[in-house]
């Protein structure tokens, strides 16, 4: 069994009805027409709409990056500090208790 036009069988169909008359088909294509024109600017504009996510979100993972950068560079500039007042106190101990035994001894 061939399927015919519409997804009728053509074997169940006389030869007047195997074939939608022009009217129809014209019918058919207009409402075709009618839905292309409906749902055409709905997905241009869903595209430019991703295609500006997809920009903003390029800028934004940018802006983060660098935010992070800076981020890093200032936690180091703490920790060399940190550093510093660290083993300047250890050494002010080192020195206060070599003092301390000196003055024991003498």
């Amino acid at each position: 069994m061939s399927s015919g036009a519409f997804g009728m069988s053509d074997t169940s169909l006389t030869t007047d009805e195997k074939r939608p008359d022009i009217a129809e088909k014209v019918r058919f294509w207009e409402e075709q027409d009618k839905i292309n024109q409906a749902i055409i600017p709905r997905v241009i504009e869903i595209h430019e709409a991703l295609r500006d996510l997809h920009t903003r979100t390029a800028d934004i993972s940018s802006q983060i990056a660098a935010a992070e950068a800076r981020v890093i560079q200032r936690v180091q500039k703490q920790l060399q500090t940190v550093r510093l007042i660290a083993y300047t106190a250890l050494a002010l101990s080192g020195i206060a208790c070599a003092f301390a035994v000196y003055q024991l001894l003498t």
